[in-house]
């Protein structure tokens, strides 16, 4: 059984969550899927990104109705670009809390130096 973002991964991918490959072994089906759309979601922030660079650099815009020029286009990309970060470290429990799947990735990283170890609801 899928969960919530499980489920909105396979919709995107037409299906195909149980068949991506991980480079790890997971201790449950739900890491690995939260793991999957951390990687899903990581690959498109790049491309908000880029997109929002070339505009930002005076790329060519698309042709619109609305005659906007590559600086709006710019400015909605650099917004959807923070929404999307932001959605990568929301703490709350129906998101994607990146640094909880980091703990799992490297559980050797999860104290610092100065011997503060992060809590997480997820280990």
């Amino acid at each position: 059984m899928l969960t919530a973002m499980g489920r909105i991964f396979e919709s995107a991918t037409a299906g195909r969550v149980k068949n991506v490959d991980t480079p790890r072994q997971f201790k449950s089906e739900k890491d690995r899927e939260i793991y999957i759309v951390y990687r899903q979601r990581i690959e498109e922030f790049l491309h908000l990104f880029l997109l929002w660079d070339a505009m930002q650099a005076g790329g060519a815009p698309p042709p619109n109705v609305m005659g906007h020029g590559s600086e709006e286009f710019a400015n909605t990309l650099r917004t959807a670009t923070i929404g999307w970060l932001a959605s990568l470290v929301d703490k709350d429990r129906s998101a994607l809390n990146v640094f909880d799947l980091w703990l799992k990735i490297f559980p050797e990283r999860a104290s610092t130096s100065s011997g503060f170890a992060m809590k997480s609801s997820l280990i």
